[in-house]
């Protein structure tokens, strides 16, 4: 997976230069995933008693898949 770190008290954006996100598959942890239509983006906002780590799958329309293992500070 690809480590990334993200913002606790903001929302995060997710985008693949090109391409649209499709799907994004993650395990039942306090997150709030929005996926923007118009522009094929997905945003990442941590809940209260998110976990330290966590790992996603982002599909694109083109068939890109890529784990990202995020890290909230």
């Amino acid at each position: 997976p690809l480590e990334c770190t993200f913002s606790s008290c903001h929302h995060n954006r997710i985008l693949v230069n090109g391409q649209r996100i499709r799907k994004v598959i993650c395990p039942e942890v306090p997150l709030s995933i929005r996926m923007e239509e118009e522009s094929g983006q997905v945003f990442v906002h941590a809940l209260p008693d998110a976990p330290e780590k966590v790992t996603l799958s982002v599909i694109t329309n083109g068939g890109l898949v890529q784990d990202l293992e995020i890290s909230f500070g």
